[in-house]
């Protein structure tokens, strides 16, 4: 930090209230960054969630009277959506009984270990797996696997919005830094150059004071005057 005592008062006063802001605009940012992924999270789970009571209310029949292929029509209605990767029902025993499939990976084995029910993270996907009741009676499960898609979205805009931000709050800081210190260091500057200037008048007087009495007395004074 040696250069920083090399600056002049009004580059430092700029600096400083620079760093300021970009510390208070980075705790903020990193703030309402995590609360943005963290409600994406729980939006994604609701959703899936709330897709996956609707499929499991109006596929208990299908499961109890074993029509596999009512099952599967059920299923293919999430092609509607790019980001479910794959889908299933399950019987009471959690064999499987229908699914469907949008990814090449391998969701089923993951899926099947959540059975009776639960949610996990995996490294591409949001697993959620919900029981299947019908009139009071466990009959089956649905399985449910998205991609992280909408996740990746929020944080590419979440970042791109931050830094946005923290660009234009940076160049607005700059400018007013910059015309602030001008206003704080204008007195400092004043009073030192007058103090500057008052020294260096002394100084002459006590040379000529010194010279003309030999005073030892009138030379401490002064310097004591001057500080």
């Amino acid at each position: 930090m040696r250069w920083f005592g090399t600056l002049s008062i009004r580059w430092k006063v700029t600096l400083v209230g620079m760093l300021a802001s970009m510390t208070v605009l980075l705790v903020a940012g990193t703030i309402f960054f995590g609360y943005g992924v963290k409600q994406a999270r729980e939006d994604l789970d609701r959703s899936m969630q709330l897709r996956a009571e609707i499929l499991g209310s109006v596929s208990a029949a299908s499961i109890v009277f074993d029509d596999p292929k009512s099952g599967l029509e059920l299923l293919e209605a999430l092609r509607i959506d790019p980001r479910m990767a794959a889908a299933a029902f399950y019987r009471a025993d959690r064999s499987l009984f229908v699914s469907y499939q949008r990814t090449e990976a391998d969701v089923f084995t993951e899926l099947g270990a959540l059975l009776p029910g639960g949610r996990r993270w995996s490294a591409e996907h949001r697993l959620f797996v919900h029981p299947i009741d019908f009139k009071g009676e466990r009959v089956g499960y649905v399985g449910l696997a998205s991609d992280l898609s909408y996740l990746h979205d929020v944080v590419r805009r979440s970042i791109l919005v931050a830094l946005g931000v923290l660009v234009v709050c940076l160049l607005l800081g700059w400018t007013l830094s910059n015309r602030l210190q001008r206003v704080v260091t204008r007195p400092i500057l004043t009073v030192a150059d007058e103090r500057s200037y008052w020294k260096e008048d002394a100084g002459k007087l006590l040379v000529g004071g010194f010279e003309a009495k030999g005073g030892k007395t009138v030379s401490y004074r002064l310097d004591y005057e001057l500080g």
